[in-house]
């Protein structure tokens, strides 16, 4: 019984590290899925060679879409004349960050994690969208069906025609994109998030991995972790840090962070369909690489120059303790109920989402 009454602590402290800033990353993501249209996105992403695959990876960096609900925006981006390096390069960056991974990943590791996240998945989008519209210049490109066998039906997962509203209408459509279908798309990895990592925490002592061999295995626990996993951007935020909690080395929290959410078997899955086995490997290749690199950076700034954890995070909010419970409740209410609504729909669906 003191098991499970310390098991739902730890996942209560999770749970209160991460919820104003979960909150306040899912408002930025609605206001950005408002002004920003789709039609834009598409219109900047024509073309080959370095510059598409640059602005891909740059336009797909802030965009609150998992690795699944990129897939149909993708499917469009290729339909629109969009090369196969610049879809690539926008189906790496995207998943891997957006706006409210990036605003959580500061608040709860620091201005740089949050910088190396973001610079390593910029340039394994660019690398690998370059070397992707190398390998294939020579061949047409196709306008498959991207979505088939991915089964997204929520709404992150659709195009929407943006629509001249009203500024209540449009505070509305924000409101309701991040609290219902966002972080309807969010619920249940986040939850399982939460949950891995007071599990993580419970199970795991420093005394395990803080030899040498540890933060060369922890390299690959990570990685390892990461595949048969389904994590979206933000979801990863609590594991890495129960990693770190744990005793492994910020480069391997890392690892998980920036590596985990391009790299499970959905995404593997569909971009073999859409660029060939080439092109998988191309795709593992860029992220595994430059992920190592800039884990290696962490754990050099960690360990050579004398810094600590703390050094590496923002200050810490001065909230008090009824907002602490109020917006802790809150969250959880939240995700609890779009979770539930998504595993038990009364009426079943033709296609079941994958983004959850």
């Amino acid at each position: 019984m003191q098991y499970f009454y310390d098991y739902f602590d730890t996942f209560w402290e999770m749970t209160l590290l991460m919820h104003g800033y979960i909150i306040f990353g899912l408002i930025v993501a609605g206001v950005m899925r408002e002004f920003i249209s789709d039609d834009y996105i598409k219109k900047n992403l024509g073309g080959r060679g370095l510059w598409p695959s640059v602005k891909a990876s740059l336009l797909g960096l802030p965009l609150p879409l998992c690795s699944c609900s990129v897939i149909p925006l993708a499917a469009s981006l290729k339909k629109s004349g969009a090369g196969k390096g610049a879809v690539t390069s926008f189906f790496i960056s995207t998943p891997m960050t957006g706006a409210d991974s990036i605003i959580a990943t500061y608040c709860v590791f620091g201005w740089v994690i949050t910088l190396f996240r973001v610079v390593s998945a910029s340039l394994a989008a660019i690398f690998a969208g370059f070397v992707t519209d190398l390998i294939y210049k020579d061949e047409p490109d196709e306008t498959a069906d991207l979505t088939e066998g991915c089964g997204c039906s929520s709404s992150c997962c659709e195009t929407i025609e943006p629509a001249k509203a009203s500024l209540a209408d449009r505070i509305k459509n924000i409101f309701r994109y991040a609290f219902v279908d966002l972080l309807g798309d969010l619920a249940y990895p986040l939850l399982l998030g939460l949950f891995m990592a007071a599990f993580i925490t419970m199970i795991i002592s420093p005394d395990m991995v803080s030899s040498d061999a540890g933060v060369v295995s922890g390299y690959l626990i990570a990685f390892a972790a990461g595949i048969p996993l389904y994590v979206c951007s933000i979801s990863a935020i609590p594991v890495a840090m129960s990693l770190l909690i744990a005793g492994f080395s910020p480069g391997a929290a890392f690892v998980f962070l920036a590596a985990a959410p391009a790299t499970n078997m959905v995404a593997l899955n569909v971009v073999r369909n859409m660029l060939g086995k080439r092109g998988l490997v191309i795709y593992l290749v860029s992220i595994v690489f430059f992920t190592l690199i800039f884990a290696l950076g962490t754990d050099f700034l960690y360990f050579r120059t004398g810094l600590s954890f703390t050094d590496f995070a923002g200050e810490e909010e001065s909230f008090s303790g009824l907002f602490n419970l109020t917006a802790g409740l809150f969250l959880l209410a939240v995700i609890w109920v779009t979770a539930k609504q998504k595993l038990f729909r009364k009426s079943p669906e033709p296609e079941t989402s994958c983004c959850s």
